[in-house]
């Protein structure tokens, strides 16, 4: 029998990781959104707050917000509207 693990990571540790290179923005932006807000739920992001908040420009929160339109688990129904799908890990 397989036993699943899982690591929570801190929103400063992730942060430190991105700074670190060990993430892209892409994948900072999407782990920000899983820490901060609960799978199934929708959540606005305030662009200049979460760009702040992370440490990247606006052009970078756009950009990353593109490909996570295309990515399974996030669902982008406008620039600024995420939900999480349910069953995601």
């Amino acid at each position: 029998m397989t036993t699943t693990q899982s690591y929570q990571i801190t929103l400063e540790e992730l942060i430190f990781q991105y700074k670190k290179g060990f993430f892209s923005t892409t994948g900072l932006l999407y782990n920000y959104v899983k820490i901060k807000f609960p799978t199934g739920k929708g959540i606005e992001l305030e662009p200049k707050q979460v760009c702040a908040e992370l440490g990247i420009s606006r052009s970078q929160f756009y950009k990353s917000i593109a490909k996570l339109k295309k990515s399974e688990g996030l669902k982008v129904e406008r620039t600024h509207y995420i939900v999480m799908e349910r069953g995601v890990k």
